[in-house]
């Protein structure tokens, strides 16, 4: 069975877009932001290589791919039967100005 397995970088990323998500929504589409990764993951379980390769980790010859939720970038690598998830980024974000900030967080 395939897990999941998400970086504690990956985790302050995605704390830091609930926080916000929290404060502009309703609880009620709170929840629903919640359930829709709850979902994103159990798919990814099942189907760990349906991601693209962005074109940002294309260019640089990484194997990460990513898949979508709620206008968040799930960035992650596939390896043997676990899934590490390495980013949460907003499309609206550039993934390299998002992971030259992260490198350099104290």
């Amino acid at each position: 069975m395939t897990k999941i397995i998400v970086l504690d970088s990956a985790r302050i990323d995605f704390n830091d877009i609930k926080a916000g998500f929290k404060k502009t929504h309703s609880a009620a589409r709170f929840d629903q932001f919640k359930q829709s990764f709850k979902d994103l993951f159990a798919q990814m379980k099942l189907f760990p290589l349906a991601g693209v390769v962005p074109d940002e980790c294309a260019t640089l010859e990484l194997v990460i791919r990513q898949r979508v939720a709620e206008d968040i970038r799930v960035i992650y690598e596939v390896k043997d039967d676990t899934i590490f998830i390495r980013m949460f980024l907003s499309t609206q974000r550039d993934f390299l100005t998002h992971l030259v900030a992260r490198m350099l967080r104290p």
